[in-house]
């Protein structure tokens, strides 16, 4: 007889941790095994990517959560400036402190887990401690009387701080039977900085979800009216400080600077939207880059983007784990230069199957795009090292192989 599995995320993007739970979803074994459904916080950028990768998903489930995530980021898009956002914030700020929203998360959930009644919660969650809701869910899933609880970690833990939070880890370490990390690194941190048991700590690679080609490199640089000859930079992220595009811009002005010959042949991609988006307009413009750098907003074909480049960037700085822009650049064999962050490394070797930087060494980032310029042959010995990297350790059905055992380990514990 088919148990149930039920999901539950609260993220203000559908990003790369929502791919995983599509692949799980989406997997004939899982769906052998469970009757799957999928329940998240609603908020508008997040039902754009529900409806875009799950349209065909019947049970799946709108949950209003009180949350300042999503409320904050269209505010940090908006242009306010420092005390107007204050001011904006402060109430919510004081809501969220005084416990309103997480009573009302707590019976909110307690009665959908009431309702729904899984054999197995999967909590999905941005980092640690993440989303409140996540933390929330642990608490209602226990007094909804489900059993057993699976809670993915897709960042690095913050360290500790307080009576109520030390309350609340040591509650969610007794009551969640695995947590799942992507890398090595977040893995530590649950350990170091929130006294995890290593014994309840599982990593398991982050997979990819079935990506595909919808333009060739021809047909995508038409559209964006650059000829086939430029050199194609490109990055894929949220526009935000976290993901360094400032040194990317800033690389491109020294390129300018030193050899403009050089510079001419060159495009930057900068894909995405966030809320750095009118400072990097500003910094093109104060550099003079407007022919050379093309900001496309949001995009659903992004893996358009990454095939048609020469040379796929990602100058991350700070609250990264495993991130999926670089395994899809390794599977299409691209040139990759990322940094020292996280996860990061455990995906690209240095020197082997790209270039990595600590962020500290972002200031070289010019010069490491020269070399690989001029280098073809580099290039090409990077690339090929990392598609055969992606393919030895990345593989989306080993990767759901590993959660499907989690979970026929939970199963045996039933019986």
């Amino acid at each position: 007889m088919r148990k149930k599995l039920l999901f539950y995320s609260d993220c203000y993007l559908f990003g790369g941790c929502e791919t995983l739970l599509v692949n799980l979803i989406n997997s004939i074994e899982v769906n052998d095994i469970f009757y799957v459904h999928y329940a998240y916080a609603w908020n508008k950028e997040y039902q754009d990517g529900v409806d875009r990768r799950l349209s065909g998903f019947a049970s799946k489930y709108t949950l209003r959560i009180l949350s300042n995530a999503n409320l904050f980021y269209r505010i940090n898009l908006a242009r306010i400036n420092r005390h107007g956002m204050f001011i904006l914030k402060l109430p919510f700020v004081l809501l969220q402190r005084i416990g309103i929203y997480g009573l009302f998360n707590l019976l909110r959930l307690y009665l959908f887990f009431k309702k729904i009644k899984p054999d197995i919660l999967h909590i999905n969650d941005g980092g640690y401690p993440g989303a409140p809701s996540c933390l929330v869910a642990v608490f209602s899933a226990k007094m909804a009387g489900i059993k057993h609880i699976v809670f993915s970690v897709n960042n690095l833990a913050y360290p500790q701080k307080g009576v109520i939070a030390k309350f609340i880890d040591d509650y969610i370490k007794k009551n969640v039977d695995y947590f799942i990390t992507a890398s090595g690194l977040a893995r530590d941190k649950l350990i170091e900085r929130r006294g995890f048991a290593p014994a309840k700590i599982v990593q398991i690679f982050n997979a990819l979800g079935e990506e595909k080609v919808l333009k060739n490199r021809q047909e995508l640089l038409t559209a964006y009216d650059v000829t086939t000859d430029r050199f194609i930079i490109a990055t894929v992220a949220l526009l935000t400080e976290r993901k360094g595009q400032t040194f990317l811009l800033n690389a491109l002005h020294e390129i300018k600077q030193r050899n403009i010959s050089l510079l001419r042949n060159i495009v930057l991609f900068l894909v995405g939207d966030g809320e750095d988006r009118s400072k990097l307009e500003r910094l093109i413009q104060e550099y003079q880059l407007s022919d050379n750098v093309i900001i496309t907003g949001y995009q659903n074909d992004y893996y358009d983007f990454i095939n048609a480049a020469d040379l796929f960037i990602l100058p991350s700085v700070s609250n990264e784990d495993m991130p999926l822009v670089i395994l899809s650049a390794m599977k299409l064999g691209k040139t990759i230069v990322s940094t020292k962050v996280a996860g990061i490394v455990e995906e690209i070797r240095d020197g082997i199957d790209g270039v990595l930087l600590d962020p500290s060494e972002l200031h070289k980032l010019s010069l490491v795009i020269e070399e690989l310029y001029n280098n073809r042959t580099l290039r090409e010995r990077y690339g090929g090292n990392a598609k055969q990297r992606y393919h030895d350790c990345f593989l989306t059905e080993n990767i759901l192989t590993a959660y499907i055992n989690i979970y026929k380990k939970l199963l045996s514990r039933m019986d």
